[in-house]
C-alpha cells in the first residue's frame, strides 16, 4: 500500500511516476552496492578496480574506466544474481531448506549434493531463466543412457529437480511447473538399465559367517565384538554402536535398541556424527532377544560398559560405524572372505530367520520393519554356498537313478 504522504505527493503534482521510479532504481542500486563483499580502489593509472563471486575460481578481477562504470557491473551482477541464479545455486538453497526445516536428514541432503554432482556437473552452471522446458526435457533423457540408470536411481534425480523447478517456479523464475516438465519425458520403462545382484553379493553364506565368527571368538576386541553382535541380532550398525550399559540385559538375553548414529553439519558446515535417541524409523524401537549360546558375548560386553558412557568405547571415546566397516574389511582380507558392509550383515541374519521358518511377527520386531514384505523382498537370500548346492541336487532320487 502507498503511503499517505506519497499519495498526497502524487495527487497534488508535487512529484511524478517517474520520479518515484528513479528513487526507487537509485535505492535498489545502494542496496546491490552494499551487497557487494569486495571493495573498490582506484590505481595510479586511474582505473577502478574491484572483485566479482567465481563458483569455480573463488573471486574474479574486474576492472573499469571511471567508478560509475565499475559500479554498474556490481549492480548488474548482482541483479542478475537475484533475477536469474545458476541451477546449482538454486539446488544448494533448495537442499539446505529442507535440511533445515527437518524435512530431510543430513543422509538425504549429502545424498543429494552427490547426486547433483554426478549430473549437473556443467547443466548445473546454466542460469535457470536461460533454461527452456525443453532443455529440462533433453538433459534427464539423456542421464538414463549416460549412467546407465535404473528406475530407483532415475527417481533420486527427478527429485532433485522437481525440488529446483519448484523453488523457481515459486520465486517467479519460471513460467512452467514440475507437471509441464513431467508431461514432457517420455522414459519407457524397458529404458532402465536393470541392476540384477546375485544373492552372493547380499548376504555371508554359512561358510563365510562361520569363518568371521570364529575370527571374532577368537580375537574378542571392542570392534570384532560389535561385528559378533550384528552377527546374531541384525542391529544396524548404527544402532549397535549406540547401546549404552543399561541396554543390555545379559540374563534374559535382549537388547533394547532405541537410539542409533546420525550425522549432521555444524557451524562450520562440517560432518559430524552423534547419537540421536530414536532410530531409522519408529518400528525400530524394540527389544532385541539374542540367542543363549552369545550369552558370554552380552555378559562381556555388560561387564565392560559399566564405567563407559557406551558399550562400545575405545580410550574413552565411542567407536564410530566406520571404525566398524574398516574392522570387518581387515577381518574378511584376513580370513578369505569377500568383504560385504554390515548392511549385508543384517540382510544375513534376516535370511537365518526365514530359513529357519520363524514367525512374522518376530522377523519384523527382531528387523525393525514395519512390514514382513520389507524383511522378504528386500532382506532374504540363499545363502547356501554353491558345494552344498550341488550335493542337495545330487540327492534328489529322480537324478541318482538315471
Amino acid at each position: 500500500m502507498i503511503d499517505k504522504d506519497l499519495q498526497y505527493a502524487l495527487d497534488n503534482g508535487i512529484i511524478d511516476s517517474t520520479s518515484i521510479q528513479s528513487i526507487i532504481e537509485m535505492t535498489r542500486r545502494k542496496e546491490l552496492l552494499d551487497r557487494h563483499p569486495y571493495k573498490m580502489w582506484e590505481s595510479a593509472d586511474g582505473k577502478w578496480h574491484t572483485y566479482l563471486p567465481d563458483k569455480e575460481k573463488g573471486r574474479v578481477p574486474r576492472k573499469r574506466n571511471s567508478q560509475k562504470e565499475l559500479e554498474d557491473v556490481i549492480v548488474n551482477y548482482w541483479r542478475e544474481q537475484e533475477e536469474n541464479p545458476r541451477i546449482d545455486e538454486l539446488f544448494k538453497e533448495w537442499n539446505d531448506s529442507q535440511l533445515e526445516n527437518g524435512y530431510i536428514k543430513i543422509n538425504t541432503a549429502l545424498r543429494n549434493e552427490s547426486l547433483f554432482k554426478r549430473h549437473f556437473i556443467e547443466f548445473g552452471k546454466n542460469r535457470i531463466k536461460n533454461v527452456s522446458i525443453d532443455m529440462w526435457v533433453e538433459f534427464l533423457e539423456a542421464q538414463i543412457p549416460k549412467f546407465n540408470l535404473t528406475a530407483k536411481s532415475f527417481s533420486g534425480l527427478r527429485t532433485v529437480t522437481r525440488g529446483i523447478i519448484k523453488l523457481a517456479k515459486r520465486k517467479k523464475l519460471i513460467n512452467f511447473n514440475v507437471q509441464d516438465l513431467d508431461s514432457e519425458l517420455i522414459i519407457p520403462k524397458k529404458g532402465f538399465f536393470k541392476r540384477h545382484k546375485k544373492d552372493w553379493e547380499e548376504v555371508y553364506n554359512v561358510d563365510e559367517t562361520a569363518l568371521i565368527m570364529e575370527y571374532c571368538k577368537d580375537n574378542p576386541d571392542i570392534w570384532s565384538s560389535c561385528i559378533e553382535l550384528i552377527f546374531v541380532t541384525g542391529l544396524r550398525v548404527g544402532e549397535a554402536i549406540a547401546l549404552k550399559h543399561d541396554d543390555i540385559d545379559p540374563v534374559h538375553m535382549v537388547i533394547s535398541v532405541h537410539a542409533t548414529e546420525s550425522r549432521r553439519k555444524d557451524e562450520n558446515g562440517i560432518i559430524r556424527t552423534f547419537i540421536q535417541d530414536s532410530t531409522k524409523t519408529e518400528s525400530g524401537f524394540r527389544l532385541v532377544v539374542v540367542p543363549k549360546q552369545f550369552q558370554s558375548l552380552l555378559t562381556r560386553l555388560w561387564e565392560r560398559s559399566k564405567d563407559t558412557e557406551y558399550v562400545f568405547e575405545y580410550k574413552g571415546k565411542r567407536i564410530h560405524s566406520n571404525a566398524i566397516r574398516k574392522k570387518l574389511a581387515r577381518i574378511c582380507e584376513h580370513v578369505g572372505v569377500p568383504y560385504k558392509s554390515p548392511h549385508k550383515i543384517r540382510k544375513t541374519y534376516c535370511s537365518i530367520l526365514f530359513d529357519n521358518q520363524l514367525s512374522s511377527s518376530f522377523i519384523i520386531n527382531q528387523m525393525g520393519h514395519t512390514s514382513i514384505s520389507t524383511s522378504e523382498i528386500f532382506y532374504h537370500k540363499n545363502r547356501t554356498p554353491v558345494g552344498e548346492k550341488v550335493e542337495l541336487v545330487s540327492q534328489i532320487e529322480e537324478f541318482a537313478n538315471v
